[in-house]
């Protein structure tokens, strides 16, 4: 008697089998399994089969919109009604100029384009209040898999007016001359701010091993958040859209896309610089009483801000403040085994004007002497500034 089995049932039958191996020899099956087809890993699609095709009201028929391939995104959930474009030069208020191939020699910008306002389709609402708002991006070169998680990517940063616009224009690749994305390492945009770019130098041969076109793929998404506007870490799929392109690279533009690179980085620094920019300096500043000690005289201080200026690139401008001190003027650390390593001051606040860009900013520096034994301590130093804040260098009077 003939027995058929489907290929679902394969698996169970080879189990049966070897079940039997233990059988009685007078009781003996000759089965014959079927070949279990060999699995075909599927390759990418090329660019050009990734795209999808516009639709009949779609501003321009060269727009690279949403991919079709673009919702296998791993983590994510597509935003309905999403399309995002790309053009050579910065969007203005339409997807006008859009294209979707680009060389290396070329600046390249987007444009996101929603149903409803960015707050509503990235679920912006959630976020506590605050001064600015932001949603995650991420760009993905070549074969680089597809996914996405709360963690991933970089905040861009939003203004609280860009959240309740229905569009998004954005760099990726932008002229340093024309730079109007900010983008940060962490959820803190007052730090680690920088431009949008492709590739690094330090990872330029690994994205990019050899000469030719490779798929671009850039995303767009936000965490999810509870109702406490705290980022959830489950299994929820991330609000997102997501924009291709086809870059065609060749190696020869590379150290031209470099220096591009790194004058826009220093053009978005003093741009974030002179956004946050204070008129004036703090209330508190000059009310604090010098510390009673010749070492940290107004004579000694100057000289030191002076001499840390000059080493900088910077200018001292004259002025300087003491933080305030409720412990003694000299207070001494000590090492993991209980001697004396250095001792030091009040911090001292300090003007400075860069020469480079003449902005103008203040900065704390703590005061050190380091311990030279007996009791002893050598010549008074400062340390690394920190606290940089920059002022109108109109107000330093």
């Amino acid at each position: 008697m003939k027995n058929t089995f489907s290929p679902f049932a394969q698996i169970g039958l080879f189990m049966i089998v070897i079940a039997m191996t233990g059988a009685s020899s007078s009781a003996q099956f000759t089965i014959k399994i079927p070949k279990i087809p060999k699995m075909i890993k599927e390759k990418p699609q090329t660019p050009q089969s990734e795209d999808a095709t516009p639709s009949p009201s779609s501003p321009s028929s060269s727009a690279n919109t949403v991919s079709a391939r673009a919702s296998e995104i791993r983590g994510g959930a597509i935003i309905s009604g999403a399309k995002v474009y790309f053009s050579t030069t910065p969007f203005s208020t339409s997807s006008a100029g859009a294209k979707s191939t680009f060389t290396s020699q070329e600046f390249i910008y987007g444009r996101l384009e929603l149903n409803q306002s960015i707050s509503e389709a990235f679920g912006l609402g959630k976020m506590p209040k605050r001064d600015y708002y932001y949603v995650r991006y991420k760009v993905f070169i070549g074969d680089e898999e597809l996914g996405i998680g709360p963690n991933t990517g970089n905040p861009l940063y939003l203004s609280k007016d860009d959240v309740s616009k229905n569009f998004l224009n954005f760099d990726v690749l932008p002229d340093p001359n024309n730079v109007n994305t900010v983008l940060a390492v962490v959820d803190e945009l007052w730090n680690y701010k920088f431009n949008a770019s492709l590739v690094s130098e330090h990872t330029v041969r690994s994205t990019f091993p050899h000469n030719g076109s490779y798929p671009i793929r850039v995303v767009l998404f936000q965490p999810n958040f509870d109702d406490y506007g705290e980022i959830k870490f489950d299994s929820d799929p991330l609000p997102y859209t997501a924009g291709q392109f086809t870059f065609q690279y060749a190696a020869s533009d590379w150290n031209a896309m470099n220096a591009n690179q790194k004058k826009a980085s220093e053009n978005a620094e003093t741009a974030r610089n002179k956004r946050d920019t204070r008129k004036s300096l703090p209330d508190t500043w000059g009310k604090t009483k010098a510390p009673a000690d010749p070492k940290l005289s107004a004579a000694r201080i100057t000289a030191m801000l002076n001499n840390y200026a000059s080493q900088w690139g910077r200018a001292y401008l004259g002025r300087f403040a003491w933080d305030s001190y409720p412990l003694p003027i000299w207070n001494i650390q000590k090492d993991n085994i209980g001697l004396p390593s250095y001792r030091y001051a009040p911090h001292v606040w300090a003007i400075y004007k860069d020469n480079k860009d003449g902005m103008c900013y203040y900065g704390s520096h703590s005061i050190r002497e380091d311990y030279s034994g007996a009791g002893t301590y050598g010549q008074a130093y400062l340390n690394t500034m920190g606290d940089r804040t920059y002022i109108d260098c109109a107000a330093v009077k």
